[in-house]
């Protein structure tokens, strides 16, 4: 250190190469590859090289100037360079603060302010992506309301819609939850491990029991909530939303408010289309199983 300073006669110099150092840790920061529960990425290091080689340019010469004599031309473009580093990093902190504001605005529901389905296909694609390998466990909730097509067809469009943005509400508050709404009628949340998806679904129910107000008018509305688990019962995103969803469908047809998917109650898993597939072959198949034979049809071609 004793030497570095008497190589370097002024503090400024000194200065300098903090600054610079601090600059390059702050754009490897950015820059840096988010981990498996990040977001996806907006971009990648190259973005950044021309501000930095323009910084690194700059600031080297404006040190070494503070060591040897150095023409003033070479002092002017290292002048240069960094007030160019410092308008590229004007206009690139204002196009990121649009693309966080468009990107918010593509993912997010007009009506709630929740997330939207397009949040949460992003959310699982990240989830799923190592198809199970991983330590992570989750569940995927699709909640489906009762009876609110009946409530908006008496009450109308805009008191429907404010009872969606109500629900929206209290579905946020429950706690541990990723909560997002699909559209029309439905929502959804992501729960991940160790928070137990059976109770943060009963809690859901809980927040949507007590009755609405709505312009001086009481109703109440319930919901039908199915659970698909991952990698218990899906290790893809696309197959994690539709065995949710034949959950959901059962406990709204078994009228028990939740429930989660087992092979048994569907009609399109593996097991069962691969019992149907030998009837399939066999002959024209019985009108219960029509289904089921052109599912496995379709998937042996």
């Amino acid at each position: 250190m004793l030497a570095l300073a008497e190589l370097v006669p002024e503090q400024g110099a000194v200065l300098a190469i903090g600054a610079e150092l601090g600059t390059g840790l702050v754009v490897a920061a950015a820059w840096a590859q988010p981990s498996a529960a990040g977001d996806l990425r907006i971009g990648g290091w190259w973005e950044a090289a021309p501000t930095v080689s323009w910084l690194v340019a700059g600031g080297g010469v404006l040190l070494a100037a503070q060591l040897v004599s150095l023409p003033a031309v070479s002092v002017g473009l290292a002048a240069a360079a960094l007030a160019l580093a410092a308008l590229r990093t004007v206009i690139v902190t204002r196009d990121v603060r649009q693309l966080v504001l468009h990107r918010r605005e593509a993912l997010t529901d007009d009506l709630t302010g929740l997330p939207n389905r397009r949040a949460l296909l992003r959310r699982l694609e990240l989830l799923t992506r190592d198809r199970g390998r991983g330590r992570r466990r989750a569940a995927l909730l699709l909640a489906d309301l009762d009876g609110f097509k009946e409530l908006n067809d008496a009450l109308g469009h805009a008191a429907g819609d404010a009872l969606l943005a109500r629900v929206g509400e209290r579905l946020a508050a429950v706690g541990g939850a990723y909560t997002v709404r699909l559209g029309g009628d439905e929502f959804a949340a992501v729960v991940e491990a160790p928070l137990d998806p059976q109770a943060v679904a009963r809690r859901m129910l809980a927040a949507l029991s007590e009755p609405f107000t709505l312009d001086d008018i009481t109703v109440g509305v319930g919901a039908s909530i199915g659970i698909a688990r991952y990698p218990d019962d899906a290790t893809t995103s696309g197959e994690l939303v539709r065995r949710a969803d034949v959950a959901m469908y059962d406990a709204k047809r078994r009228r028990v408010g939740v429930a989660a998917y087992t092979a048994e109650r569907d009609g399109f898993s593996r097991a069962r289309v691969a019992l149907a597939a030998p009837a399939c072959r066999g002959g024209s198949p019985p009108r219960s199983r029509a289904t089921a034979c052109a599912a496995s049809g379709s998937s042996s071609r």
